[in-house]
This record gives structure tokens, C-alpha cells and sequence, in this order.
């Protein structure tokens, strides 16, 4: 019995170990295909993530391209916009070159408009812009441009204002005016369309002349401002400068000093506000030549007669009949530059909010500069079309009369008021109080003393009178002993101050000279 009892727990013991090996084992093939599983959905997933990866890449590369191109097109379009003519320019030489001619031009355009302003009587000077930190590149603002330019393109400080004829060298004067060109505070867009300009220059390449390789427009202006440290004109380098966001020469800036024998002048820089008599307020931009639309009978004359002569000349020369009839078109309009063919007239152009108006040169005594006072805010420019600027002629001149009015009634009705004069014996205290003034007044405090004493003592009517002094020249003291009068005569008086600070200055002064503990008393 024991032998058979020990075998069958031996028995059993076996099968549960059989069993639990048998579970474990099961339970391991789980953990493994749970890790298979595991494996593979990661593997599927990180593929898709991957292809999800790539997709996005892929549009966000399409839409860098896309960005990119937009970004290189709309700077072409700025490039062209703001540097004009100079914008296919491919390096420093070459953008040098076309404002050379540019100069060249304006130039000769300048000395057309001086015959012609000579022609008709009048004096036409070209001014030099005066703020040099308006024309430059740098951030340097502590000079200032200006001063006469002499035969040899130098510039010579000096005061005098040489006029720019045919009979003179072509000189160039400062003017006393201060233009006000590109002083608003720019935003943050057109300081970085400013700095992308700059860029652009500095990314033109110069050519190898001087064996000197990595040159830009920058390397240039700085090598120039190294070897003339003193020079004062910023565009003796020939090269442009970025303002208000385009490329501009400093000749396109110059402004102009015109006036007759008359009396009338005219000083104006491009962006100066001006007004005229019957258009109202404008902005100057320029001086322009334009073919005369009103010619007199001896121009017409000379002019019909003048392309007769031309017309010959083509027969005898043996031009075509396609070139004499193309000669023909081209008389009256810009490719005719004979000038008794085609008269020019120098022309001031004004823009308006709704137009552009060319004002003679002959006829700039009908504008005049615009002018605010103080006032910071720039005005609106008028139109020329309607009748705005004329009402608003009308009513300043209607306010104008109001007011001419108003003050004479006031006035007509001081002179008809009277009181009684001050008493003449209180003249000796007045005396006395004087003596405390510890300084000697000077002759015109003397002659304020007079007036005062005279419009207090010696007159029925209430003084009415102004004292004007420059700070410190005894203006207060006027106004101290004509309070004593006052007081001293049994009436009331008033000392107003514009600040605390003065006010409480007087007060104290008030109380030390005729307060109490004094022998006034007041």
C-alpha cells in the first residue's frame, strides 16, 4: 500500500509539471507572436509615416519653389520699378556709365532751360540739395551738403550766389531753404525694401580692370571715401544713392531758384509743396521741356520756314520718300530737336490730386511756397477739376475780412473807454520801490518805465500795451513796479505765469520787495 501510494503521487507530480511546462511554453509562443505582431504594424506604420514624410516633403519643396519664383519675380518687377532704366544693369561700370549720361543730359536740358529763361527775361539758377544725409547711403548725418560748385565740378563753401548762364560756368549755388525730402519715419516694409536695394547693389560685380577681383559698388564707394576723407559731395564717386526707395542721382534732386528783375523769386526742390493763385495746393516734381502749344506769328513763321529748309535738305540730299514723309511726322513732337522747328518752353511741373499742370517759367510768379507755420501734417493736395480750391479762396477771404473787422471794433471800443488816471503823488512810493531793483536797467527798460508811468499816470483810457524782450533783458521788473503802481493807487492786480515754476519765482520775488515785513507792507 505504500509503495503504490508513493508511485501514484509520483505520478501526478510529473503530469503537473508536464502541464505547467506545457503553459509556459504556450504563453511564450503568445509573447512571440505578440512581438511579431508588434513588429510588423510598426513596420507598417513607419512606412507610412515615411510615405507620409516624403509626400509632405515633397509640397513643401513644391511650394518653396513656388514661393521662390513668386519672391524672384516680384523683386524683378520692384528691381525694374525702382531702378528704372538702371534695373538690367549687369555691373558697376555699367550702371556708373548710364548716370554719367543720364548727367550728361540733364545737363545739356539745363542749359536749353537757361537760354530759354534768359530768352524771356528771367533768372534760373540750379540749387544744390543742402541735406547731404537725405543723399547717402550711410547713416552718417552730422554733415551737411552744399556750397557753390565751381567750373572744375568742386565744391567751394562759400556764400555767394552765382548765377547759372550760358555766359557763366555751369554753377550750381546753395540755397537758403531746407527741403524736406524723406524726413517722414519709414516702416519697417520700406526699410527692408531699402536694405533689399542695397543689397542688390552690392551684389553687382565690377570688372577686373585693376586687377582687383571681389569688388562691389560698396568696395568702390569706400575706397573713393578713403582716399578723399574731406570730401563733401557724395556723388563725386558717380555712383546712385537708395532714397525713399529707389535709385536716385543727386542731380535728379537739385532744385531750382527762379525770378525776374521784378522782385518776384521762386526757390522750390522736388517734393516741396507750392501754391498756385488758381489751381490751389501742389507738389513740385520737376522742370520739364515741352514743345510750345502757343506760338506767336513770328515763331510760325520762322518754324514753317525752318522745315521747308529741312524738307529741301532731304530732297538734296537724295532721301527717300518713306524718310522725308517720316521727317514730316516727326516735326511738332520730341524727335524734332531743331529749335526753331519745334520751340520749346521750360516748364515747372505741379502735381494735383487730379492732374498735372505745367506752369511757364515766365508765369512761376503765380505760385509761391506752401507754408503751415508749425504744422507737422503735409497738406492734401487739391484738384483741379471742381470749384473746392475757389470756395476755399472765398471763405479764408470772407474769415479774413471777419476778423479785419473784429479787431477794429474792438479797438474803435478801447478808444472809447476811460477811467480815472493813477494819482501823480503816489509817483514818489513808485520811486522808492525802484531803488530795491539791484541792477542798473538798461535804456530800453528805461524808455518801458516811461510808457508804462505815462499810460497809468497821465492817460484817461486803460493802458493796453505790449512789452516784447528776449529772456533776461529785465522784462519783469516792468511788470513789478507797474503792480506797485496798481496797488499802491488802491486797486487789484494780476501777474500771470505760464508755468508753476515762474509763478511761484514771481510770488517769492513779489513778497520779498513789497510783501509784508517790508517797508510797503502790500
Amino acid at each position: 500500500a505504500a509503495s503504490s501510494s508513493s508511485s501514484s503521487s509520483s505520478s501526478s507530480s510529473t503530469t503537473s509539471s508536464d502541464s505547467e511546462n506545457s503553459l509556459h511554453q504556450t504563453r511564450e509562443k503568445e509573447l512571440q507572436l505578440a512581438k511579431q505582431r508588434d513588429i510588423l504594424q510598426n513596420s507598417r506604420l513607419n512606412a507610412m509615416f515615411r510615405e507620409e514624410d516624403m509626400a509632405n516633403r515633397k509640397r513643401q519643396e513644391q511650394i518653396q519653389k513656388l514661393m521662390e519664383e513668386d519672391d524672384r519675380k516680384w523683386r524683378e518687377e520692384r528691381k525694374k520699378r525702382m531702378m528704372g532704366k538702371y534695373g538690367e544693369v549687369k555691373s558697376v561700370e555699367e550702371l556708373v556709365g548710364l548716370m554719367d549720361d543720364e548727367r550728361r543730359e540733364m545737363q545739356r536740358e539745363m542749359d536749353t532751360k537757361v537760354n530759354l529763361a534768359k530768352a524771356a527775361g528771367i533768372t534760373l539758377t540750379l540749387l544744390e540739395p543742402t541735406d547731404e544725409s537725405d543723399y547717402s547711403s550711410t547713416e552718417d548725418n552730422s554733415s551737411a551738403a552744399g556750397g557753390m560748385i565751381n567750373g572744375s565740378g568742386k565744391r567751394d563753401n562759400t556764400e555767394s550766389r552765382g548765377r547759372f548762364s550760358e555766359d557763366d560756368d555751369k554753377t550750381k549755388t546753395k540755397s537758403n531753404f531746407n527741403p524736406i525730402i524723406g524726413d517722414a519715419k519709414k516702416s519697417w516694409f520700406e526699410s527692408e525694401q531699402d536694405f533689399d536695394l542695397e543689397t542688390e547693389l552690392q551684389s553687382l560685380p565690377q570688372r577686373d580692370d585693376d586687377n582687383q577681383n571681389n569688388n562691389n559698388i560698396y568696395d568702390q564707394r569706400n575706397k573713393n571715401n578713403n582716399d578723399n576723407i574731406h570730401s563733401e559731395d557724395p556723388d563725386e564717386d558717380g555712383l546712385p544713392r537708395v532714397i525713399n526707395g529707389k535709385l536716385t542721382s543727386r542731380q535728379q534732386l537739385m532744385g531750382i531758384s527762379v525770378g525776374s528783375a521784378g522782385g518776384w523769386s521762386l526757390e522750390v526742390f522736388p517734393g516741396d509743396f507750392v501754391v498756385h493763385r488758381k489751381y490751389g495746393i501742389g507738389r513740385y516734381e520737376k522742370t520739364v521741356l515741352k514743345s510750345k502749344t502757343k506760338l506767336t506769328p513770328e515763331e510760325t513763321a520762322a518754324s514753317e520756314e525752318r522745315r521747308k529748309e529741312i524738307i529741301n535738305g532731304l530732297m538734296n540730299e537724295g532721301k527717300s520718300l518713306e524718310e522725308i514723309q517720316k521727317a514730316v511726322a516727326d516735326f511738332g513732337t520730341d524727335k524734332d530737336k531743331d529749335p526753331v522747328s519745334n520751340p520749346l518752353a521750360a516748364l515747372l511741373e505741379i502735381a494735383y490730386a487730379d492732374a498735372m499742370v505745367h506752369v511757364p517759367i515766365e508765369r512761376a510768379y503765380r505760385l509761391s511756397r506752401y507754408r503751415a507755420g508749425d504744422a507737422a501734417v503735409k497738406p492734401r493736395l487739391s484738384r483741379v477739376k471742381g470749384e473746392a480750391w475757389a470756395k476755399a479762396k472765398h471763405r479764408v477771404e470772407a474769415n479774413t475780412v471777419q476778423m479785419a473787422e473784429d479787431v477794429l471794433a474792438l479797438y474803435a471800443t478801447r478808444e472809447t473807454l476811460n477811467r480815472p488816471p493813477f494819482d501823480p503823488s503816489a509817483e514818489g512810493r513808485v520811486r522808492k520801490f525802484a531803488e530795491s531793483f539791484p541792477y542798473e536797467p538798461t535804456p530800453d527798460q528805461k524808455k518801458c518805465f516811461e510808457d508804462v508811468e505815462n499810460d497809468m499816470v497821465w492817460r484817461s483810457r486803460p493802458m493796453d500795451r505790449l512789452i516784447c524782450g528776449d529772456v533776461g533783458f529785465g522784462k519783469t521788473e516792468v511788470a513789478m513796479r507797474a503792480l506797485f503802481r496798481c496797488v499802491a493807487n488802491g486797486r487789484q492786480a494780476a501777474l500771470l505765469a505760464p508755468t508753476g515754476v515762474l509763478a511761484a519765482q514771481h510770488f517769492k520775488q513779489v513778497v520779498r520787495r513789497m510783501g509784508e515785513g517790508t517797508e510797503h507792507n502790500f
